[in-house]
């Protein structure tokens, strides 16, 4: 929630916007890998139990890490795979904001994509969107 606050809020000072975001993006907590983590299956367990019907069998984070599959009915089915995609994608593309280097974004998108055990175009486009190894180079 922080991490869309500091995109939102700003404040005018001597005639300058400055943004939260520009505040706290250097701040060390954002160099740590286990909170981008925390943070990011916190947000795929949430937007799970959103979407999911009272009526149908709870989703559990044991349910996210196996990229389950729950059908509704014939030709309609609410994927996992969807919502842990969506969900990387958004984590990997404020990671550079958060002036997180190229290679420990990459390291945790393939990681990740690894972990939720993500295929096809759902890799391709969290790969594309990872900063390239040589926008480090001075």
């Amino acid at each position: 929630m922080l991490m869309v606050l500091s995109l939102t809020y700003f404040f005018i000072e001597e005639g300058r916007k400055i943004e939260l975001q520009e505040l706290i993006s250097r701040h060390t907590i954002w160099k740590r890998l286990g909170w981008w983590q925390s943070a990011l299956l916190e947000s795929i367990f949430e937007e799970t139990r959103v979407k999911v019907k009272k009526e149908e069998a709870p989703i559990t984070i044991w349910d996210i890490k196996a990229g389950g599959v729950s059908r509704r009915e014939e030709g309609e089915e609410l994927t996992h795979q969807h919502i842990c995609f969506n969900q990387l994608l958004y984590y990997v593309s404020n990671m550079s904001l958060f002036h997180l280097p190229p290679p420990q974004i990459i390291q945790y998108a393939k990681q990740n994509i690894a972990y939720l055990k993500l295929t096809g175009n759902f890799v391709r486009d969290i790969l594309a969107l990872c900063p390239s190894l040589s926008s480090e180079l001075p």
